[in-house]
């Protein structure tokens, strides 16, 4: 399948959550989760590692487009 069909996914998908985040409030982003790896964390904390993870992923990426000189992306 072409890349562009897991792009729209997630745009789309992304999206959706920022739709949701913008409903929350303040004290909503301070409610904690458990997660498997960190423990016990905010959703704020959760939320910052998402962006992070996203961005990790988005660099490994380029970096690939650019190891292989791909020039058509």
């Amino acid at each position: 399948m072409p890349v562009e069909n897991s792009l729209s996914l997630i745009e789309v998908l992304h999206h959706r959550f920022l739709v949701l985040l913008n409903e929350l409030s303040i004290e909503d982003y301070k409610r904690t989760i458990q997660t498997e790896v960190l423990g016990m964390i905010t959703l704020e904390t959760a939320i910052q590692r998402f962006i992070w993870h996203n961005k990790h992923h988005a660099s490994q990426i380029e970096n690939l487009i650019r190891r292989e000189k791909w020039k058509d992306i």
